[in-house]
């Protein structure tokens, strides 16, 4: 398996594209994309993704691991942010 299809199998394009629109949504700093080390394509249509990133509050930045789940049928996703 060659290295694009190997990236295409775990998500890794489909997750890299979420993060600025994660980032700008949800006010999250230094999102990382955590890739995922199996194939998801079992999952078709749903991509999990998760990062971490840096919450800012008031009290400090807190880090978070944030996941979603994309649904590639309507381009919608869902996010957890623990």
């Amino acid at each position: 398996m060659s290295g694009d299809a190997a990236a295409a199998s775990n998500g890794t394009e489909i997750c890299t594209k979420l993060m600025a629109d994660i980032e700008r949504k949800y006010d999250l700093l230094d999102l990382k994309l955590i890739p995922n080390q199996a194939d998801i394509s079992s999952f078709y249509p749903i991509v999990p993704c998760a990062y971490d990133a840096i919450r800012p509050t008031v009290s400090g930045n807190i880090p978070v691991v944030v996941q979603a789940q994309l649904n590639q049928s309507n381009k919608r996703y869902r996010i957890s942010i623990r």
